[in-house]
């Protein structure tokens, strides 16, 4: 797999190709939707492991069918998570709020608010994307990066959070060997989510230079 993994830029065609693999190992009835979360999620570790993936819909898609495994659109799931998770839940909308103004969103509070839930269903619009084009990154997973990036990590964010989600996905930065980075709508990397933190401030990696 992560030979064929790296002659691809195209992560839809890459997850294709690893459910097409599973279901030559085991019946249709044994490949229920969690079991296909985490082939898709373990195809998506591989491919971060050598190269940077910026793919906002992929990573959010994989926890929330996660969470919502009887459902099958995107958009009814986040209408779901928005209405059960954040609309009803207090502490989760102090969280939100908490959340952009850590990540640096540039709306005031209202705005961002009253944006939410529509850049969250606009998340099925969004296209599998392997790289971010023309921007030089280390390997490892990525959100953000676009006009609604900051919705996304937050959306992200609370998923990581949520013990659904940790109970059947191990996230990547929750042993410590791949991150989540967040970038910025200037495509800079600014923090590293993790679950059950705050968003963590990036510090790039200094080289020391040998003395000669």
């Amino acid at each position: 797999l992560e030979r064929a993994l790296k002659d691809k830029n195209d992560v839809a065609a890459a997850l294709r190709e690893a459910l097409d693999q599973a279901k030559g190992r085991v019946s249709d009835q044994e490949l229920t939707i969690r079991a296909q979360v985490k082939v898709a999620y373990n195809t998506m570790q591989e491919l971060c492991a050598y190269k940077a993936v910026l793919d906002n819909l992929m990573l959010i898609e994989i926890c929330l069918r996660a969470k919502y495994p009887e459902e099958r659109y995107v958009t009814k799931m986040c209408k779901r998570f928005y209405e059960e998770e954040v609309d009803q839940k207090p502490e989760n909308k102090e969280k939100v709020l908490d959340l952009a103004r850590q990540l640096g969103c540039v709306e005031r509070d209202s705005e961002f608010w009253s944006r939410l839930p529509e850049s969250w269903n606009g998340l099925s619009n969004l296209v599998h994307q392997a790289s971010p084009p023309g921007i030089p990154l280390d390997k490892g997973w990525y959100v953000g990066g676009s006009a609604d990036g900051c919705s996304y990590a937050i959306l992200a964010q609370l998923l990581f959070d949520d013990a659904d989600v940790r109970e059947l996905v191990v996230l990547p930065t929750m042993n410590g060997d791949q991150q989540v980075y967040f970038l910025n709508r200037a495509n800079k990397i600014t923090h590293i989510l993790k679950p059950g933190h705050d968003p963590i401030p990036y510090k790039p990696k200094v080289q020391s230079a040998e003395s000669g």
